[in-house]
């Protein structure tokens, strides 16, 4: 009876995660068809599958160039096909997913749901290959909640999503030893993909095919730096592309509040240039991420939306010659791929023209 029980409790619970799962679909059904046609632009098919060509050797003979072969008293001998054209992807993306209280508390939950779904359909409708999630954030620290190896349907889609709480509370980097959430997801997500390589079995064609691992986070990186960015520069070792999407989540001033109070400090200068690996991709990427003066831009939030919890507003104290020095926080940001996020109507401009820039980059500094 108890097992009956179980499974009628979790049949009622799969049942409540398609519901929302297919209000979600609804919600960014459209904006996910845009982010599926950029990234077709940018991912090519790595992979070719199909046979075409007039060859003298291959892996199958056309049959119908037999009878023009034996006519020919067999000096038209071009009758082999071979794999040539790519026409299939074979990408790995990893999505990391903040599952942190504080994603609540700045009111970004339901942003990072949106996100995610738009993500999940866009991937599923391009084929890009294979495509896992992690969540990250919470007293678990980071785990695995769809693998590599599980197809891209709405029915996962619907448990992943039904998995992310946003209430949990991980504890930050100490100097004791203790690791901080962004280390650990960094970490795991390394090893995934790591792991992910070596079951495809790609054999030579893994150090060619791009690996993503696009995070989903309101971007607190408190206290582990450091460690951040030695985890950023394996990754660029690894042959992975960590991109932020940090969910600056727009909100409505409220009426009673002064227009002085209301300006986030910094919203009126241009936005500032994280730190890049490769040097050009992070200046056009913050100027077209939606802070600063590109946010009026079209797909932009209203003018009168500003971000309440502003992660610009934040800032670091450092002592210089004995002084105290207040800096932004996002100056001296680890993760130097970062989009900066505050209407989800943005989200297939943005990163398509992210994942384009850094394959300029990339193909100009292998040229």
């Amino acid at each position: 009876k108890r097992r009956e029980e179980s499974e009628e409790d979790q049949r009622k619970r799969a049942l409540a995660q398609e519901k929302v799962w297919g209000e979600y679909d609804k919600r960014v059904g459209g904006q996910a068809r845009e982010l599926c046609e950029q990234l077709r632009l940018v991912l090519e098919p790595t992979l070719a599958t199909k046979l075409q060509g007039d060859y003298r050797s291959g892996k199958r003979i056309n049959l119908k160039k037999i009878i023009p072969f034996i006519a020919s008293q067999f000096r038209r001998d071009k009758i082999w096909m071979r794999r040539t054209a790519p026409v299939k992807r074979t990408y790995q993306v990893l999505i990391a997913v903040d599952n942190s209280e504080s994603m609540t508390a700045i009111g970004a939950q339901d942003f990072a749901r949106e996100a995610l779904a738009m993500i999940w359909k866009a991937l599923a409708q391009l084929e890009v290959g294979d495509v896992g999630v992690i969540k990250f954030g919470d007293e678990s620290g980071a785990t695995t909640v769809h693998p590599f190896d599980s197809p891209l349907t709405d029915a996962a889609g619907a448990k992943v999503l039904g998995s992310f709480t946003f209430d949990g509370n991980s504890p930050l980097a100490s100097q004791g030893g203790e690791k901080g959430p962004f280390e650990k997801m960094m970490t795991q997500s390394l090893d995934a993909l790591r792991r992910g390589r070596e079951l495809q079995g790609w054999q030579g064609q893994g150090a060619d095919t791009l690996q993503l691992l696009l995070i989903l986070s309101d971007g607190r990186v408190l206290g582990e730096q450091k460690q951040v960015r030695r985890l950023v520069r394996e990754a660029g070792e690894q042959g992975v592309l960590p991109v932020l999407i940090l969910l600056d989540y727009a909100q409505e001033v409220k009426p009673e509040v002064k227009p002085d109070a209301a300006a986030p400090a910094g919203s009126s200068t241009v936005s500032p240039q994280p730190q890049a690996v490769l040097p050009g991709l992070s200046a056009s990427l913050a100027g077209a991420a939606g802070a600063g003066p590109a946010a009026g831009r079209k797909g932009g939030p209203p003018a009168a939306a500003v971000p309440i919890h502003s992660i610009l507003d934040i800032k670091t104290l450092s002592y210089v010659k004995g002084k105290p020095k207040l800096t932004p926080f996002i100056d001296d940001y680890p993760l130097p791929y970062y989009i900066l996020l505050r209407d989800m109507r943005a989200l297939p401009s943005y990163l398509g023209d992210a994942l384009r820039q850094w394959f300029e980059l990339v193909t100009r500094s292998g040229a």
